[in-house]
């Protein structure tokens, strides 16, 4: 059978409504080795570091708070898992197109509307992913894979498979939070959370769900400096696995 590239895959599935039957990572030995390897923390590392990821995006004046500060600092690397049903990721086109540009950020796979992954159809899931992958390449000219999210970190085995069948080999989850999720958050509480979670090799998770910690970026920062940690991308700390 032709090996399909993944755009041509994708175009294909997205076109056809997910009729055929294509194995993208059966296709590919060193996908198929990488299968269902969950990612909750960073590789070792003679640099200490950790990688700062964010989720969903509901709130505009957050996704963009988020980047004016990596805007206005170098150092500042995120992963965002980008929910792209949500109006925010196209409100702040222009700002993510240059720091992907720069290298400061990069983008995963959250899916289209957040569902939990367990309770779709095989079809479903994979439609839940390409959907949201299709937007991503239309918007930014950008590939996730092998990159993704289960939305509220729920999945299993099915869920696995369906995701890595369409190109989404490599899901990741986290070992900290920044409690940006948390109801009456204070500065206390986030910086609790911060000196709590933040450390070497850790995936810590955050959500641009509301404008809070982006309205006190300072004092998050500081409190993130103070640990003398480099901030990466999780392709920055795997990229073995961008080349899947």
């Amino acid at each position: 059978m032709h090996e399909l590239s993944r755009k041509q895959f994708i175009q294909a599935a997205v076109a056809g409504g997910l009729g055929a039957t294509v194995l993208l990572g059966t296709a590919d030995s060193a996908s198929a080795a990488l299968r269902h390897r969950v990612l909750y923390s960073l590789p070792q590392s003679s640099i200490r570091r950790f990688a700062w990821t964010i989720d969903d995006g509901t709130s505009s004046d957050s996704v963009r708070g988020y980047l004016m500060h990596a805007h206005s600092n170098p150092k500042i690397r995120y992963t965002y898992f980008v929910t792209s049903g949500y109006p925010a990721w196209r409100q702040n086109r222009s700002l993510l197109h240059e720091l992907i540009a720069t290298g400061q950020v990069q983008l995963g796979n959250h899916t289209r509307t957040h569902p939990d992954l367990r309770s779709l159809s095989n079809r479903g899931i994979q439609r839940a992913l390409l959907d949201c992958h299709k937007f991503l390449e239309d918007e930014f000219s950008y590939n996730a894979m092998p990159f993704f999210r289960p939305p509220y970190g729920f999945f299993d085995s099915r869920v696995l498979q369906a995701a890595a069948d369409v190109g989404y080999t490599v899901p990741v989850m986290w070992y900290g939070t920044f409690n940006t999720e948390q109801r009456h958050l204070t500065v206390t509480r986030m910086l609790t959370a911060i000196n709590q979670w933040v450390a070497n090799g850790r995936i810590v998770i955050d959500h641009a769900n509301n404008p809070f910690l982006a309205n006190h970026f300072d004092r998050a920062y500081a409190a993130i400096s103070a640990k003398n940690l480099a901030m990466v991308r999780l392709i920055d700390a795997y990229p073995e696995l961008a080349q899947l």
